[in-house]
């Protein structure tokens, strides 16, 4: 059966069409998958930054720290919570059942809070 040159030329106009169709979906899945590539490394960059904005604010706080290593209020303050350390005439008692993280080693005690008064 021959063609006619009308039904060749709608034939390669339809091949055309599909390969264009082909070409089409194949991009459509390609950047679809780029989309959720990119999505994925973005949650990934969010968490990223969030962990290097806590580790720069560790950094800061341990910075303030050597730099007040030289004050002696600094020293004193690392003696009493660290080594138990006190001053003449002072007691020190220790509270054992007391649950962690309860008490402020940092808070001036109260000859200190009267002295800056």
């Amino acid at each position: 059966m021959r063609f006619t040159s009308k039904a060749k030329s709608f034939a390669m106009k339809i091949a055309a069409f599909a390969g264009m169709a082909v070409v089409l979906c194949v991009m459509i899945h390609s950047y679809r998958a780029r989309e959720a590539e990119m999505d994925r490394l973005q949650r990934e960059l969010d968490v990223l930054n969030t962990e290097c904005y806590a580790l720069s604010m560790r950094g800061n706080a341990i910075q303030m720290q050597i730099n007040q290593a030289d004050e002696d209020a600094f020293i004193e303050r690392v003696a009493r919570r660290e080594y138990g350390y006190t001053n003449a005439g002072e007691i020190h008692y220790t509270i054992s059942n007391l649950p962690s993280g309860l008490i402020d080693y940092d808070a001036a005690p109260a000859g200190e809070a009267q002295e800056a008064q």
